[in-house]
């Protein structure tokens, strides 16, 4: 039905995002596509959709093919005209209207009588989507956003339908429901599906077929039974396979006969618990996070990790539960407060003042540090000049340790995403923290940056000492770097130890790559 033939895709001419891809999906059939963030996958689905040239890009070689027809230069209205329809990630719902006004959008080509019948249908899938028809779409939860996202999209009609990431950031129950109604859809009305996601196990349960994606290639193609039980895929998505784990299990023994200091939990994580109404996003969590050592924090999307990163960094309150760092109570602390303890964090989306330079980005974050009041600051005279002779200081440091020399006065927002993640960093690193929090920092970024972040990562614990927690998908990295692994799924940990004993868990195999879903 679909294919693509030796696609290259470039961005502004220069940027290569997809290399020589190549993939079927037969009609009828439901196909993933697999990958870590910045793998291109997104980028198939723009190009499949002639959506490129939004965004300055174009396929440059290879073409897009619909029943052995190139339809690489039709116009994004022919597409959706020929049965192409995409879901977006982030779902891109009109906010201002209402749930039915949305789905209404979605079948603008059709006629009236034929967007009555499909909306019945759409209810009938989706019944919650029924109750909330209404209402306004902006004050849906994500979940249910994400179903009408899906239903406008089957307003018109697709014989193909592509959907990206539609698990991320939605909690697990909300995500058992709308690839249950999918796979109704692919059973009942033969709906040929290509499903563009992060999480292994969901996508694989569903999807018969798979491709896996990274830095722009197809690395891995095959049936999906065959994908999750090869060590490649599992050293893809769990860092390391059986055949290597004797290798990391050495590596570990030797470290820990190496060690001689005895060290102690910095970091006390005491049952915590966190519920949004009727909603358990963290359930019963407890974990210690070991002074000087990188803890990495794991799970599929929507298993609870970054809620309790804001139950760490205050930016929540626990349900119930207590989080104590260095033995002191955090859980009443305003998120300030926390700075001035010694924790930082990082965002897993870009939290940088773009406007402004590197200089000046990471200055901000010396603010807790400084104690002079406005009128000495503004006659900068005194403690005043000392305090601001210090922390320039500090900032020179931070920017020779991150290799950002050249750029120190460029404006953040010129310079490329990677390099804007490692400002980010370079802010969190101004209070010199005893505790950093790391979400998702090599989230995006080519190869060689992530070897940049995750070498500057090992020289902040080995060099100065610092406790690290990160939340990271790219298990490669987590494999290599951390001394510790907790995993998370669907609000509960279910698996903690060394990156070894980790991996070759039952529980964390099945979080990450599962087992086939029954197809009735």
């Amino acid at each position: 039905m679909l294919s693509l033939k030796n696609v290259q895709v470039l961005y502004d001419r220069a940027i290569e995002a997809v290399r020589d891809v190549s993939l079927d999906v037969p009609a009828g059939a439901i196909v993933a596509l697999l990958g870590s963030n910045g793998a291109g996958k997104s980028t198939i689905l723009k190009a499949i959709s002639g959506v490129l040239a939004q965004e300055d890009g174009e396929i440059v070689n290879g073409s897009v093919y619909l029943d052995n027809m190139p339809i690489s230069g039709r116009s994004p209205r022919e597409i959706v005209r020929a049965g192409l329809l995409q879901v977006p990630e982030g779902r891109a719902l009109f906010a201002t209207l209402t749930v039915e006004e949305n789905l209404l959008m979605g079948g603008v080509t059709r006629s009236r009588a034929a967007c009555a019948r499909t909306i019945e249908q759409i209810y009938t899938l989706f019944p919650r989507v029924k109750e909330r028809r209404s209402q306004i779409a902006g004050y849906l939860s994500g979940g249910e956003q994400q179903m009408v996202a899906v239903g406008r999209a089957l307003m018109g009609q697709p014989r193909l339908l592509m959907l990206d990431e539609p698990s991320l950031g939605l909690a697990p129950q909300i995500v058992d429901a709308i690839f249950e109604a999918l796979l109704a859809l692919n059973r009942d009305s033969a709906l040929t599906i290509l499903l563009v996601e992060q999480n292994a196990r969901l996508a694989l349960d569903v999807a018969s077929y798979g491709y896996i994606l990274e830095n722009g290639r197809i690395v891995l193609d095959g049936p999906s039974e065959k994908l999750r039980a090869n060590d490649d895929v599992q050293e893809f998505y769990l860092g390391f396979s059986a055949r290597t784990a004797q290798e990391h299990a050495r590596r570990e023994a030797l470290q820990a006969t190496q060690a001689v200091a005895l060290v102690s939990a910095l970091l006390d994580i005491i049952g915590v618990s966190k519920r949004f109404g009727g909603l358990t996003a963290v359930q019963d969590v407890s974990l210690k996070v070991e002074a000087g050592l990188i803890c990495s924090l794991i799970g599929p999307n929507g298993a609870g990790k970054t809620t309790l990163f804001n139950l760490i960094s205050a930016v929540f309150r626990p349900s119930a539960g207590q989080i104590l760092f260095a033995g002191q109570d955090l859980t009443r602390l305003p998120t300030h407060a926390l700075a001035r303890l010694g924790i930082a964090r990082t965002f897993q989306n870009l939290a940088v003042f773009k406007h402004e330079t590197v200089v000046n980005n990471i200055l901000v974050g010396m603010h807790t540090r400084l104690r002079t009041d406005a009128i000495s600051a503004a006659v900068f005279l005194g403690r005043a000049r000392a305090e601001e002779i210090r922390a320039r200081e500090r900032v020179e440091e931070i920017i020779d340790f991150l290799e950002i020399e050249d750029i120190r006065d460029h404006p953040v927002g010129s310079l490329s995403y990677g390099l804007q993640k490692r400002v980010e960093l370079g802010r969190a690193l101004a209070i010199s923290p005893k505790l950093l929090l790391l979400d998702e920092m090599v989230s995006g970024m080519n190869q060689e940056e992530r070897e940049d972040i995750a070498r500057f990562i090992l020289d902040l614990k080995e060099e100065l000492g610092t406790t690290i927690l990160m939340v990271e998908h790219d298990m490669g990295i987590v494999m290599d770097i951390s001394d510790h692994v907790c995993v998370m799924n669907e609000g509960r940990k279910i698996a903690d130890g060394t990156p070894s004993q980790v991996a070759q868990n039952e529980a964390v195999v099945a979080a990450y790559l599962g087992a086939k879903r029954a197809a009735a």
